[in-house]
């Protein structure tokens, strides 16, 4: 594995920016798992992405347990990684960037988010149902009343 070059040491107040963390070297492919279920979709991959932005945002309020939220978020998109077809290094860069910004050294999110991914893959969850904008969730709820 490849040691990483890290921007220098930063207090718990000052902010990474996503490009510093993105900055790493290629992954290795050995570790950064394709997806096996088929290739990857715009709609999967647009769907763990919103779900990485809607935790991230839930974790901006946060004082106490950042770092349990930080990675029960990791650990519910390490269950759908493969799913999704992202790769592992973005998620794990976006996740580790997000738990900094909320105030987590960079080594602390880093080493949450990369044991929950990884715990994560090896329990995958249940991908959501196939949906599109155009089909009812169901059909009470989306039936005309009666006129």
């Amino acid at each position: 594995m490849t040691q990483l070059q890290r921007p220098a040491p930063r207090g718990p107040d000052e902010k990474l920016t996503i490009a510093e963390v993105c900055a790493e070297p290629a992954p290795d492919p050995a570790t950064d798992r394709p997806a096996p279920r088929g290739r990857p979709s715009r709609a999967r991959t647009a769907y763990l992405a919103t779900v990485i932005d809607r935790g991230a945002a839930r974790l901006v309020g946060l004082t106490d347990g950042r770092k349990r939220a930080l990675a029960a978020l990791a650990y519910q998109i390490g269950g759908l990684l493969a799913w999704s077809g992202l790769p592992q290094h973005e998620v794990t860069a976006r996740l580790t960037a997000a738990g900094h910004q909320q105030r987590l050294h960079l080594t602390d999110a880093q080493r949450i988010v990369t044991r929950a991914l990884a715990n994560g893959q090896a329990q995958p969850l249940t991908p959501p149902p196939a949906w599109s904008p155009g089909i009812p969730l169901s059909r009470d709820r989306h039936t005309q009343p009666a006129a």
